[in-house]
Parts: structure tokens; C-alpha cells; sequence
């Protein structure tokens, strides 16, 4: 499964965030950051600012 967010504000500081158990996630999941071309720690939730 594949889950995509951005934060199309214009403020560069905003902090989002997204509990990734509420779409049936558990444990471990890996995160990548599509525009910086990295990969991010293994979390049970994202949020980037």
C-alpha cells in the first residue's frame, strides 16, 4: 500500500500529520520522502512541517 500527503499551504511551517493505524496500519511502516528522495525512520504515524 502506497499513502501520499502534502501540505499544499502556503505557510512552510505548518506541521501535518497523519495517524496511520486509522487506515488499518499497525506496527512498523516505512517513510519516504518523495521530494527530498530519501527515506525517512520507520513509524507507526507520519508528520513532517
Amino acid at each position: 500500500w502506497a499513502v501520499g500527503f502534502l501540505n499544499r499551504d502556503n505557510d512552510k511551517k505548518r506541521k501535518i500529520s497523519l495517524d496511520l493505524s486509522q487506515l488499518g496500519f499497525d506496527g512498523q511502516v516505512e517513510v519516504r520522502d518523495l521530494w527530498q528522495h530519501k527515506n525517512l525512520d520507520h513509524k507507526p504515524s507520519a508528520s513532517e512541517t
